[in-house]
């Protein structure tokens, strides 16, 4: 027996959490991954939130993760115009239009990003609909990220109480979980898609 604790044992409950939840989603099959991603799709695609939205912004998935490709092709193909996140220093975020087939590349923490285009960058308070990857959440809309806090950052100015964009989460329905007590600079999400259905958590996400 070692005299020595393991790393584990110094694990915040929110870093422990994620290691479980992280290894969960890494072990989903791609034949579930992709059926739950196109039932997540169309229940966003028949909602009042997303016909009504313009300026749309998702994310590139990653492996495992609840993919919202199927989403970002009807968006295309509505005519609505689609952002991606791309990562900057300081850890600040910022979201650039993309078309389909333009190129795309891995940022630091390996996730798809477009090239940087002042030209076609929108301040997250001009987005509609924002698609936000997430490891777990908890039924009052409090979402567990990777830590980094990205999100957080970019709309911070949700919490004096912007009702644009609606913050959706996209997760599958098992990654409800219970939280630790959210931090006061923690942005709550206004809804939350999954393969089972939505679920609004403020009334300003506009129901439907």
């Amino acid at each position: 027996m070692s005299l020595f604790p393991s790393s584990r044992e110094f694990e915040t409950p929110r870093a422990a959490l994620r290691r479980e939840l992280l290894a969960r989603r890494n072990a989903v099959p791609d034949p579930v991954a992709r059926e739950a991603s196109e039932s997540a799709a169309a229940r966003v695609a028949s909602s009042r939130m997303f016909h009504s939205a313009v300026r749309i912004a998702a994310y590139a998935g990653l492996a495992g993760e609840l993919d919202p490709a199927p989403l970002v092709s009807t968006a295309l193909g509505a005519g609505k115009s689609l952002y991606l996140p791309r990562v900057l220093d300081a850890g600040h975020m910022d979201f650039v239009r993309w078309e389909a087939g333009e190129p795309l590349h891995a940022n630091r923490f390996g996730i798809l990003e477009p090239l940087p285009d002042s030209r076609r960058t929108i301040a997250p308070d001009s987005l509609d609909l924002v698609l936000v990857p997430l490891l777990g959440f908890d039924a009052r809309g409090n979402r567990l990220g990777f830590g980094a806090g990205f999100y957080d950052r970019a709309f911070a100015f949700k919490l004096h109480g912007a009702a644009r964009p609606v913050l959706c989460g996209y997760a599958y329905a098992w990654q409800e979980t219970s939280l630790p007590e959210a931090a006061d600079w923690d942005v709550p999400l206004d809804a939350v898609a999954t393969e089972q259905g939505l679920r609004y958590f403020q009334a300003r996400a506009g129901k439907g």
